[in-house]
């Protein structure tokens, strides 16, 4: 996970839904191809489920040329139904899609997130958060940003 903690972006991308075969699509057509598009590093910054229409989605910890290679070459091939820049909504702790929550909450994946919170909250952010949404909603991760910037 070495690149993992070089980056402070996070992105979405939710694929097209396929009908074709058994096979899940991701498995059949992207995968395959990760090493072509993107170095062999980054598959380790990739959180990947599926949404309540069957649709695959990601979310990438990667910095924006390597997405940008990515999205171009899903693009072209017109596998793409939405994409875009999910790091302040993140960060925010703002509603974001119901299948990114789900990642946030797995066990596969809360390590990466939390990595990506670790690595990319600010005191603005946090106190951000508390006018937004008061202080009895602060994580625990929050707080210690806070206490951090005291010193």
């Amino acid at each position: 996970m070495e690149n993992f903690y070089k980056y402070s972006s996070a992105y979405f991308v939710r694929f097209r839904k396929f009908e074709e075969s058994e096979t899940p699509f991701l498995q059949k057509y992207i995968y395959p191809n990760f090493r072509k598009i993107l170095d062999k590093s980054v598959t380790d910054c990739i959180c990947v489920d599926e949404d309540s229409d069957g649709k695959d989605c990601m979310v990438f910890f990667i910095e924006p040329i390597k997405i940008n290679k990515f999205i171009e070459f899903c693009s072209y091939e017109e596998l793409i139904e939405e994409k875009r820049d999910i790091t302040i909504e993140l960060l925010k702790i703002e509603k974001i899609d119901d299948v990114v929550d789900k990642m946030i909450k797995s066990d596969e994946y809360k390590d990466k997130f939390n990595i990506f919170f670790q690595k990319n909250l600010t005191v603005d952010i946090v106190l951000e958060k508390i006018t937004l949404y008061g202080e009895k909603q602060l994580t625990e991760l929050d707080e210690r940003v806070l206490k951090t910037s005291l010193y």
